[in-house]
């Protein structure tokens, strides 16, 4: 492009001049560009060599100024003053920077105007780009001569060179090395190593270096001498500073010192010591005795076969029999009757052992086993007797129970070769009563034969009323003692001095009540007793004429639990005892559990309801009526509780003598009823409540020739009876005078420190229910809690608190703890009701 500029820029000039230049009437001073002699210089260009052309005449202003190699404005100047002149010119990019506008030749230009572009590091075509498509690059360099590769010129942004890349080794650059190539590339390979050192020897002894030289691609060692094995010859074979180094002539057979000196011995395997022969070993069976070298080994044959024993032989080859001989240990037995014996060598026939007289031998002289029964170790094994199994061990004489002597087997010093007899050390007792206790007290060769009735000593009751007893002592088990709880199941006693039977599950208690013909106490029973409150006795008798009749709920003869038909076919409906504050007496009953079940005719309540009975004995025949005193908790207001009333000759009843009550009022106290009048036969009769509504509770039943209920009253303080089971003061907390947490209950052997052991049932003589002497029972606060009978299946009460209880825990009314039928603890226990 910009050559092109430059060719018109000089046409146009060369055309311009030809105008400007040729003679015509403007030209003004034009300059003679080939004045022949005589021309004027100055003048315009005349026709000839000799012509002297007339001037052109007055300049024509064509405008201003511009570079076209003329006077423009006729100032008689060319390309003067031109505008803008010296500007910096458009391109100031690279190299151009810098540049400014000129006008040379009648031609515009810059003084920087881009250049073709080389390796430099610089912009030189201004184009914005540094050293762009490879300048100079692209030519092959190097050789590929040999290990020599050739690369491509190319032009480094980095450094603005023309560098060889890619091109591995030069001509001669590297050294030629011994590998069967062309290192230096040069076309030849390995050429000029013929001397690469010395090599081999050492230069020491029979050894000598040689000229390491390069064939084949690898080193060769010529001309040299190495080491050789060092035989004993005086030289040194082997180089290495030493003469027969390898022989050690004060030692070596075969060069005893001097080379070649070969020792030799009869039967011998010779040796060499500090210069001299010697006997290194004998052949086998010849032994060396006389320690001379001459004769060798001199003594045999003899085949030694160990250390010397006693069998007669030299078994050691030294020339003596049976000589420095020790017994083996334990050869002969040194315990019991064989004490201080000796061994003897008897040459062939061994060693011998000389015992005693009182060890049992055979003809030879060999231990046996004992036959005699003398408490002498008689075959020396530390076993007495041992002939006599049964020595030692314990023995009987005839009797039978507690009759029987009994006593050890011991040798008989009259026939000390007989068996052991039976010595008897504790004679038998007497004959007495059979007692509860896991002995034939009776001997007759029955243990506590009778148990199973109930009645033994040792099975003590208290009298309750109703007919029925209750356990005069904590339960327990007829092995029991003052110091364990015995382990035995036979039977169940109830006895003083006896650690209580604990660790039952509810379903085991109600089985060892029921093996002697008991049962678990009601919560009622349980809690009168404790509280010293009289029992209703049954049956209750109904005189003749106008009269009425109350019994407390809890003190009912008979109990019956159903299970639910509806809503909750799985749910067993019962009476349970409940404590809601304003009941007469230790508790009320109440029909649980509470799920809005309703037995809703009279027939269903022979059949399903749950049942309390009240055994009657009516006078005369006649028409009653019935009142309960009851309670209907708020939850129930909405449906009211109702319930049945009967008195029929059986249980569970007639459906025509079942009267409908329903209970007046809720979460207070009240009478309901009367009934309607029930007819009543003279004669034994069950007076009856029956559940409709569950949730209601009752506290009394009523039965009357009246029209009327009683008034309602509260109950008076203290109508519950006492609240801990004290001789006197019952209802002051006395520490210690029962087993709970405050007394030290501490068992032989004594412990530092409080603790919480369960006594012996009867321990503590003032801890028993005070009623008349007869009645006392023992042990119903503290000691071990006990199982009573259940308020519904699974739901098991627990009364009367435990050693590590404290104060409300032992006391009598306490009844909120219940178990399921697994559960057990060492601290529960049980007592029988019958």
């Amino acid at each position: 492009m910009i050559r092109h500029v430059l060719l018109v820029a000089a046409a146009l000039l060369a055309s311009a001049l030809s105008l400007s230049c040729s003679v015509n009437e403007y030209c003004l001073n034009c300059a003679k560009i080939d004045a022949a002699p005589g021309d004027v210089a100055g003048d315009a260009t005349d026709g000839g060599p000799t012509i002297d052309a007339p001037d052109g005449g007055a300049c024509v202003v064509t405008g201003v100024e511009v570079c076209d190699g003329k006077d423009n404005d006729c100032n008689g100047m060319v390309d003067d003053n031109i505008a803008g002149l010296g500007a910096a010119c458009a391109n100031q990019v690279g190299e151009c920077a810098g540049g400014v506008t000129t006008c040379t030749g009648g031609v515009s230009g810059c003084s920087k105007p881009p250049m073709a572009e080389t390796c430099d590091h610089k912009d030189n075509n201004c184009n914005g780009m540094i050293d762009e498509g490879d300048p100079g690059g692209g030519a092959a360099c190097g050789t590929n001569v040999g290990e020599c590769t050739a690369g491509v010129k190319h032009c480094d942004l980095t450094t603005g060179l023309v560098e060889c890349i890619g091109a591995v080794g030069t001509v001669g650059g590297q050294p030629e090395l011994c590998n069967g190539r062309d290192d230096d590339c040069d076309g030849n390979f390995d050429e000029g190593l013929t001397n690469l050192g010395s090599c081999g020897g050492p230069n020491v002894g029979a050894c000598h270096t040689g000229t390491l030289v390069c064939q084949g691609g690898g080193t060769v060692c010529q001309n040299d001498q190495g080491p050789t094995f060092e035989a004993c010859d005086n030289a040194d074979n082997d180089c290495d500073g030493g003469v027969d180094e390898d022989y050690n002539k004060l030692t070596d057979p075969q060069n005893c010192m001097t080379c070649g000196n070969v020792c030799m011995a009869p039967h011998a395997t010779s040796g060499c010591a500090g210069g001299a022969c010697t006997i290194a070993s004998c052949a086998a069976g010849y032994h060396n005795l006389n320690g001379t070298v001459a004769d060798g080994c001199e003594y045999g044959p003899c085949q030694a076969d160990g250390a010397e024993v006693c069998d007669g032989v030299d078994n050691d080859c030294d020339g003596i029999v049976d000589n420095g001989l020790t017994a083996p240990a334990g050869l002969c037995k040194t315990v019991g009757a064989c004490t201080g014996a000796t061994a003897q060598c008897m040459g062939a026939a061994g060693w011998k052992c000389n015992y005693g007289a009182t060890v049992s031998t055979d003809v030879s002289g060999n231990i046996i086993a004992e036959t005699k029964c003398d408490t002498i170790d008689n075959d020396c094994d530390t076993k007495v007797d041992e002939n006599q199994p049964n020595k030692g061990l314990a023995c009987a004489d005839a009797g039978v129970g507690v009759c029987k002597g009994t006593g050890t087997f011991t040798c008989d010093a009259a026939n000390l070769d007989g068996p052991a007899v039976c010595t008897v050390t504790v004679p038998g007792m007497a004959s007495s009563a059979e007692q509860c206790d896991g002995l034939d007290n009776d001997c007759d060769g029955l243990v506590d034969d009778g148990a199973n009735t109930g009645n033994l000593p040792g099975q003590d009751w208290v009298a309750m009323g109703n007919g029925h007893e209750i356990m005069k002592f904590e339960a327990s088990r007829p092995d029991a003692s003052a110091l364990a709880p015995g382990v035995s199941t036979a039977t169940t006693c109830s006895r003083t001095g006896a650690i209580p039977w604990t660790n039952v599950t509810y379903p085991q208690a109600t089985a060892a009540c029921a093996a002697i013909g008991a049962r678990l106490c009601t919560e009622g029973e349980w809690h009168e007793t404790c509280s010293v409150v009289p029992h209703q006795s049954y049956p209750i008798t109904v005189p003749t004429g106008t009269f009425t009749v109350t019994v407390e709920a809890e003190d009912y003869s008979a109990i019956a639990a159903k299970a639910d038909t509806a809503p909750n076919p799985d749910v067993v409906h019962a009476w349970v005892p409940n404590y809601t504050p304003g009941f007469f007496n230790v508790s009320a009953m109440e029909a649980s559990p509470n799920t809005g079940a309703n037995v809703d005719t009279a027939a269903r309540a022979i059949t399903d309801s749950a049942r309390l009975d009240y055994a009657l004995t009516v006078t005369t025949a006649g028409s009653y009526r019935m009142c309960v005193r009851t309670y209907s908790p708020a939850p129930n207001a909405t449906r009211n509780d109702h319930f049945w009333v009967g008195v029929s000759p059986t249980a569970p009843g007639v459906a025509t003598n079942l009267k409908a009550l329903i209970t007046p009022t809720d979460d207070a106290w009240v009478w309901t009823g009367p009934s309607a009048a029930i007819a009543v036969a003279a004669g034994p009769n069950v007076m009856s409540v029956y559940m409709q509504d569950d949730g209601l509770r009752i506290d009394q039943v009523y039965l009357t020739t009246a029209a009327t209920c009683p008034a309602n009253t509260t109950p008076p303080v203290g109508s519950a009876g006492n609240k801990w089971a004290y001789q006197s003061t019952p209802n002051t907390f006395q520490p210690g005078v029962c087993n709970s947490d405050e007394l030290d209950a501490d068992l032989p052997p004594a412990t530092p420190g409080d603790q919480d052991d369960i006594l012996p049932s009867g321990s503590l003589a003032a801890c028993f229910a005070n009623g008349a002497l007869a009645l006392d029972v023992y042990d119903l606060s503290g000691n071990a809690k006990e199982w009573t009978a259940a308020r519904q299946p699974g739901q098991n009460p627990i009364r009367g608190g435990s050693s590590n209880n404290t104060a409300d825990g032992i006391s009598c009314p306490l009844n909120f703890t219940l178990a399921d039928d697994d559960f057990f603890f060492p601290n529960v226990g049980f007592r029988c009701c019958r």
